[in-house]
């Protein structure tokens, strides 16, 4: 996409990074990039904030993003290659995101083929022998009062045994600001669990939830806060950006 000197704006910039953007993700119902500036400023490639809002975004492993908002503050980028449809940035930025999840969504994605190729056939010791387990379903409940709570079905090989349990856990920020695990398993109605089970399903999860699954090509994530309300789990963050798509 090339523009001349006369229709280059910031609606015109918004539309190329919106194009750029869409290349990168598998899906949406909504993807809209607002870019505020003044011609002035425009042509010496300045841009005074850029907001990219998104709804029903499929970035990457099926999961599903309900909303999710990058706001940045100003941004120095490469005017002559913007005219050609290139939005190069002169120096790395930063600036906010938050990012909304439905419980539904979490659930189809925690039931993907991508996160069954990873865990499948887990060993475990059952009844002094080695067996190796599949999980068949899971499905993740958001609480309002902050704790997620899991159910489980798995399937226990070669005795083809099935098991169900069900397990209250509390979500904490990783150490490292780059995704969330569950700690405080409290199991429900007495279920004897071998350990293996409880540590393939918090590896599950803790693939899910790891800022990779949001990110794009030149975007990385750092976790602030997190809340979960009834059927939805809300993060905040940093988004560090050091180029934008092209």
């Amino acid at each position: 996409m090339i523009f001349g000197i006369d229709n280059f704006s910031e609606g015109a910039v918004s539309k190329v990074a919106e194009i750029a953007l869409s290349s990168q993700i598998e899906d949406s119902d909504k993807l809209k990039v607002d870019v505020s500036t003044d011609p002035a400023s425009l042509a010496d490639g300045t841009l005074d904030a850029m907001v990219i809002h998104g709804e029903g975004l499929v970035l990457k492993k099926d999961l599903r993003i309900a909303e999710m908002k990058v706001s940045l503050g100003k941004i120095s980028i490469n005017p002559l290659k913007a005219i050609t449809g290139n939005l190069e940035l002169c120096e790395p930025t930063q600036g906010t995101a938050h990012i909304a999840i439905a419980e539904a969504d979490l659930n189809q994605a925690f039931n993907s083929d991508y996160l069954e190729e990873q865990i499948e056939d887990t060993p475990v010791a059952t009844d002094n022998q080695e067996s190796t387990l599949d999980i068949d379903k899971m499905t993740c409940h958001l609480l309002q009062n902050g704790e997620i709570a899991i159910e489980a079905i798995a399937q226990i090989s070669p005795s083809d045994a099935t098991q169900s349990f069900e397990f209250i856990s509390q979500p904490r920020i990783r150490e490292d600001r780059r995704g969330i695990v569950l700690e405080n398993i409290r199991y429900q109605n007495h279920s004897e669990v071998p350990p293996e089970l409880t540590d393939t399903i918090l590896n599950k999860a803790t693939q899910l939830l790891d800022l990779s699954t949001f990110e794009m090509p030149g975007i990385s994530l750092e976790l602030e806060s997190l809340q979960v309300t009834q059927g939805q789990l809300i993060l905040d963050g940093i988004a560090y950006v050091t180029e934008l798509p092209s």
